[in-house]
């Protein structure tokens, strides 16, 4: 069957004839195509009956399609029928989809060459770099409809409700296409939405409050249990000063162990190799260029992502970047900067991490625990971001404290609740801690300084009374 026209159509008829035993074949064809794969108007609203129906779990046989479309008063009884009378055998189904796919796509990328060479042409977007980074946005976009199988810009309702029900579906079979952040006190507060593709997550604090090792814990967590790419830019610290952490976070020992331990002991050795070589064999990327621009970030990332689908993408951290722009402010630089992130965490279908330094000025507050607005230079975070996480240990403050823990504090979550989640990092590496254990070892240390001033204070009162 040579015809476009004829393969769309026996494609629609066997669907109609599909038996109750058949759900995987049907199950199969509905997740590949939209009605935008279809190249004629009539067979675009035949699917989208037979995919509204199908995802209301409902029948969709001949007489049902033709009942639906019978009360829109747009596609006749006749033409359902023609659909039905070609034959087609179930088997051919998935091959007929693919080919329709296919074919689709191959329309969508042709229709954008000539976008292509206009970006590039026209000097009103900018200097010939800049030029050249919508275009590579604009292929990018095309690529990732290969990927993702999607249609570009505005997409019919029937098609947003089959996917979302795909997703529920993926959700509660355990394909969960979400993210879990690893911490074990987040994820709980998170559940059971997380977090989702496409998302900008940004955590920010002081120094030494262990910016990079809760990046370090984050990605190793995603790559020993994600079948992804993790793309990380580090602009502090060496590639392999990086690698050392991840090391450390997945064999859960002190780094300082690395240059004391001899290599004759072989137990630990051959532990530290085997993580080691289980970390290589994972599809990890470190980029340590210094002074990185946004658009060296998304040049880098699409070339991953054309070799492994990206998961993850980590940023460390903000205000070392350079902008691309010549933005006389820094808020408005690093504003561009962490808009154009977000619209790479949709564009690739990934979550963008992204670390930042706070104002100095949170440190003359009474309480320390940082906010978003206290991001530096950085006012636009609050916007484009879906998750805001704030890093804060109050022993860098106080030494008297009979606790190390690292608060990771939940100040802005756009699909779900806020809250705190506990950790400690005395060995090199975050260890979490339960919740309730965290907030009993400080509620009791509370109350024991309390007590303590309130008894100095009757002493103090004693004493002058007499």
């Amino acid at each position: 069957m040579s015809s476009e026209f004829e393969i769309e159509q026996s494609l629609l008829g066997g669907l109609m004839k599909l038996s109750n035993e058949e759900t995987d074949i049907a199950s199969y064809v509905l997740r590949t195509l939209n009605p935008n794969s279809f190249y004629t108007r009539v067979h675009r609203e035949i699917y989208k009956a037979i995919k509204l129906l199908a995802t209301s779990n409902k029948l969709f046989d001949q007489l049902s399609v033709a009942s639906y479309l019978a009360k829109l008063n747009d596609i006749t009884i006749f033409e359902v029928d023609q659909c039905y009378s070609y034959h087609c055998d179930a088997k051919l189904l998935r091959q007929y989809a693919n080919t329709i796919k296919d074919a689709a796509l191959e329309r969508y990328a042709l229709s954008r060459i000539n976008d292509l060479q206009d970006l590039i042409s026209n000097h009103d977007n900018g200097n010939i770099t800049q030029r050249i980074g919508l275009a590579e946005s604009v292929l990018s976009g095309i690529l990732e409809s290969v990927d993702n199988r999607k249609s570009a810009g505005l997409r019919d309702g029937t098609e947003i409700a089959g996917e979302w029900l795909d997703d529920i579906e993926d959700f509660l079979s355990g394909e969960n296409k979400t993210f879990d952040l690893g911490v074990d006190g987040l994820d709980e507060i998170m559940q059971p939405k997380q977090i989702k593709p496409g998302s900008l997550v940004v955590v920010g604090a002081r120094p030494k409050m262990g910016k990079t090792f809760f990046a370090t814990k984050m990605v190793c967590h995603y790559l020993l249990n994600r079948d992804q790419g993790v793309s990380v830019f580090s602009l502090e610290m060496r590639s392999t000063d990086i690698w050392e952490r991840m090391l450390s976070e997945k064999a859960k020992t002190n780094s300082n162990n690395f240059y004391t331990i001899p290599m004759d002991n072989n137990s630990y050795w051959d532990s530290i190799g085997n993580s080691n070589v289980e970390l290589a064999n994972t599809k990890i990327a470190i980029d340590d260029t210094p002074g990185i621009t946004i658009r060296h970030i998304k040049s880098e990332v699409r070339k991953q992502h054309r070799k492994h689908k990206q998961g993850l993408i980590v940023v460390d951290y903000l205000t070392l970047m350079e902008g691309d722009g010549a933005a006389e402010r820094n808020d408005l630089k690093y504003g561009e900067i962490t808009k154009q992130l977000k619209g790479l965490a949709k564009e690739l279908g990934c979550v963008v991490l992204l670390l930042t330094q706070l104002n100095r000025g949170l440190e003359s507050r009474p309480d320390k625990r940082p906010f978003p607005s206290d991001s530096r230079d950085t006012g636009q975070i609050e916007q484009d971001c879906d998750v805001w996480i704030g890093l804060y240990r109050e022993k860098v403050y106080d030494e008297n404290v009979p606790y190390n823990f690292t608060e990771a504090i939940i100040r802005l979550n756009r699909t779900g609740a806020s809250g705190t989640g506990y950790m400690t990092l005395e060995n090199g590496y975050f260890e979490d801690v339960p919740t309730l254990q965290a907030q009993k070892e400080i509620d009791d240390y509370k109350n024991k300084m309390s007590d303590d001033n309130e008894q100095s204070q009757q002493g103090f009162s004693r004493k002058y009374k007499k």
